[in-house]
């Protein structure tokens, strides 16, 4: 059974039990009143006019006859996923992207831009709003926008706090920016929270209930932490700030004030910065041959068999399973999923990581986890941003209408 919260009093019942109907709908992806009445634990008089209202907003539908029990037949139902459109926009330090994306998670469009530091903040802000203007003329339907920022984003005042090698950010309110910029919900969230709803709600892992932790390995590191299907926050927003935790206490400096931070190893632009600086006592390696080394170069030229290449992605495998490690002590999950840019270290990185972790973890807590890369052909963060919104979508539906 997947366990959801339902209404606690006459005010919210209603509708905190449509969005029970409407998460269960999305996990089973079809089936009957009779199943959901079953699943959800609610009457059937109940799952009756929740599935009447929404079959009139056009939210569910019902999709011909399924097997049951016994051989008994019933009217199947399931999401009408292609009626209800998000728009997802990823922020990164480098780059911007602006995609669209039904509830069912089905992609549409995806535009990506390049920034350009000297540009300044306000600027990028301008540029991601037009990407965001031409979808929104473009495309109908569209309930809601999903902002993925980097971290630490701090929820509770709508700002950035740091945003490593790009200043400026934490001078903005993205709430002024943003939310009060368009007329329909525009929802933020910390990129690695994006991504863990991304992977919840349509990764492949089929995750259903119990603790995920997706780890955003990127130009930054950090974590989102979901609990049967609510992201883990923190008083001030920024629950799961793995990538400014120490692995060193006497190690390198971060630009937060702390040292030996995981970021400050195991980002790609770490990664990259170590490799150029060994580059010289490596005459022979396939690096050499690239001016504008990027992390993609290191991870290709290690699958072609170069040894400096490997040696540099099986090293930051060590310090990543050593943060990992930290993360499994500290919220103990079921699943742990690695994406973005590190985890094109596919299983030379993974397996490393696995055998670091073997002797870190207790043994009873490493046979029982699940530590994985992320599966997603388009980029985990540009999903999670839209899952930001349908998430939101499917827990208050009616707010949407």
């Amino acid at each position: 059974m997947i366990h959801l919260r339902k209404g606690a009093n006459n005010e919210d019942l209603l509708e905190l039990n449509r969005a029970l109907v409407t998460q269960h709908l999305k996990r089973k992806k079809i089936c009957s009143r009779a199943e959901l009445a079953k699943e959800t634990g609610l009457t059937q008089a109940s799952i009756t006019k929740i599935i009447a209202g929404l079959i009139k907003y056009n939210i569910v539908k019902e999709v011909g006859t399924i097997d049951g029990k016994k051989g008994r037949r019933s009217i199947g139902l399931a999401l009408n996923s292609d009626a209800y459109k998000v728009i997802g926009v990823k922020i990164s330090r480098k780059s911007f992207s602006v995609g669209v994306f039904d509830i069912g998670g089905k992609h549409y469009d995806i535009y990506l831009e390049e920034i350009d530091v000297v540009d300044g903040v306000r600027n990028t802000i301008k540029r991601i709003k037009n990407s965001i203007n031409e979808m929104l003329l473009k495309y109908t339907n569209i309930v809601a926008i999903g902002i993925a920022v980097p971290g630490p984003y701090l929820k509770n005042v709508g700002k950035i706090a740091l945003m490593t090698e790009v200043p400026g950010w934490e001078d903005v309110s993205l709430s002024e920016e943003f939310v009060n910029a368009y007329e329909i919900p525009v929802y933020i969230e910390h990129d690695a929270n994006a991504g863990a709803l991304a992977e919840w709600w349509f990764g492949s892992y089929n995750i259903h209930q119990g603790v995920m932790v997706h780890i955003l390995a990127g130009e930054g590191i950090g974590a989102g932490v979901v609990i049967d299907g609510n992201v883990l926050q923190g008083s001030h927003g920024i629950a799961g700030e793995i990538g400014h935790m120490s692995i060193d206490i006497n190690g390198r400096k971060c630009s937060c004030g702390n040292r030996g931070c995981l970021e400050t190893y195991c980002s790609s632009i770490a990664f990259v910065k170590d490799a150029v600086t060994g580059l010289p006592n490596h005459p022979n390696s396939q690096l050499n041959l690239y001016t504008q080394l990027t992390a993609d170069d290191i991870f290709n030229c290690a699958k072609a068999g170069d040894e400096y290449a490997k040696h540099l992605v099986l090293n930051v495998a060590r310090y990543m399973a050593h943060g990992i490690a930290n993360i499994i002590n500290a919220y103990d999950p079921d699943i742990i999923v690695i994406s973005d840019i590190m985890s094109r270290g596919g299983d030379l990185l993974l397996n490393e990581i696995l055998k670091i972790l073997e002797d870190c973890v207790w043994d009873f807590i490493y046979k029982d986890i699940l530590i994985a890369l992320s599966r997603f052909e388009v980029e985990t963060i540009l999903y999670g941003a839209a899952a930001i919104a349908t998430d939101q979508f499917l827990k208050n539906p009616s707010k949407f209408l």
